[in-house]
């Protein structure tokens, strides 16, 4: 009756009030959608804060997996590393020279490489090993004691081709450098090494013993105009291993 007894007793206040009622019912329905809205985006942000967290601790796997195969890698590279440098040290000082191998950006796969410091003698300074600072007998010389440490890598290469590193090298140089390849590859699990040349020193197939296989070959256009010593293959090497044939580059 309380609630009666405010109530205007003129229509026009009663259509106030209906209409004020009327708005506020319009409200609370426009709330109640809002509210399922608010409702729903919170089911979301809940959904993608769990699914951050999944990728996140994916992410974090994978870093640690990733670092972990990086420091197995650098491990393993610097182990190999290390080992070409000895021997092409050794190999170096055996021959008056000096030299070393060193690692660059160990911890970078992507730019990690090996930088080669030579010497043609012992008391002179080291310099960048490259294209431009050695002349064409040092640069061989250099190279091929190089190719000669890698062997110590073992079956990591199983065959390697070499195409006529011998020449520029002085005949004492030669010696040495295919002394130290024919030591290295007649070694257990050393690689095939395939070795084109146009010249080989006399006497030097005999250090290499039953661990050596020679092809020599002929051009077609050639062949009719050289004497039947050289036709003979056979013949040619024996002569070559006895020392008493004059091997000529055609």
């Amino acid at each position: 009756s309380a609630c009666w007894c405010q109530c205007p007793e003129d229509l026009g206040g009663l259509e106030k009030i209906l209409q004020e009622q009327t708005a506020k019912l319009r409200a609370m329905t426009m709330y109640g959608d809002k509210q399922k809205e608010i409702d729903d985006k919170q089911l979301e942000v809940e959904q993608l804060t769990r699914d951050h967290s999944k990728k996140q601790k994916q992410l974090d796997d994978s870093d640690s997996q990733t670092g972990e195969r990086q420091r197995q890698w650098t491990s393993e590279i610097e182990k190999l590393a290390s080992c070409v440098d000895k021997e092409f040290t050794s190999f170096c000082q055996q021959q008056n020279k000096d030299g070393t191998v060193t690692l660059l950006n160990k911890n970078n796969p992507t730019s990690a490489g090996l930088e080669i410091q030579f010497a043609t003698k012992s008391n002179l300074g080291k310099r960048r090993f490259n294209q431009t600072t050695f002349s064409g007998g040092e640069k061989s010389i250099c190279t091929i004691l190089f190719l000669i440490a890698l062997h110590k890598l073992g079956a990591a290469v199983p065959i390697r081709t070499i195409d006529e590193i011998n020449q520029g090298m002085d005949a004492e140089n030669e010696m040495f450098a295919f002394e130290r390849l024919l030591e290295s590859c007649s070694e257990t699990k050393s690689p095939q090494t395939v070795l084109v040349t146009p010249k080989l020193l006399p006497g030097l197939l005999d250090k290499g013993g039953n661990n050596v296989k020679v092809h020599v070959m002929f051009k077609k256009d050639t062949t009719n105009s050289l004497s039947q010593e050289y036709v003979d293959a056979d013949a040619f090497v024996r002569r070559a291993k006895a020392g008493d044939l004059k091997i000529q580059r055609w």
